[in-house]
């Protein structure tokens, strides 16, 4: 398998994320109005957008390499953003004052639909 950066990957991430951080705002907004609400979508979004750039790398690492050592990136990528998901949220929740409920959803939210775009990236590369 031969992976290189690939700008349209990143754009469809893009593409699909930002637009639903705007609808995810704009809903905060009409129905909470709190700050701290939206706050807590913002820090979800950007925490996905972490986790999909740390995946993304480790594929385009992962490249040209036997599928032993492929999935040894695939899976050692894969704890790595779980470890750093998990110490930025620590973080966050010790340190900050954003509604934990609202970081969680939209963390959930862009987490799956991430896990999705890499997944189909990863299912039409190695077709390839």
């Amino acid at each position: 398998m031969k992976l290189k950066l690939d700008s349209g990957f990143i754009k469809k991430v893009i593409y699909v994320n930002f637009p639903l951080l705007i609808i995810g705002l704009l809903l905060t907004y009409l129905f909470f109005r709190s700050y701290d609400v939206i706050l807590g979508l913002v820090y979800g979004y950007i925490l996905g957008l972490i986790h999909i750039t740390i995946g993304y790398f480790s594929l385009v690492l992962s490249a040209g390499k036997n599928m032993g050592d492929f999935f040894k990136y695939l899976v050692g990528g894969m704890i790595l953003r779980i470890f750093v998901l998990l110490v930025i949220i620590v973080f966050l929740l010790k340190f900050s004052s954003i509604n934990i409920i609202s970081l969680l959803i939209s963390l959930f939210i862009f987490y799956f639909i991430n896990l999705t775009l890499e997944l189909n990236y990863i299912n039409k590369k190695t077709k390839n």
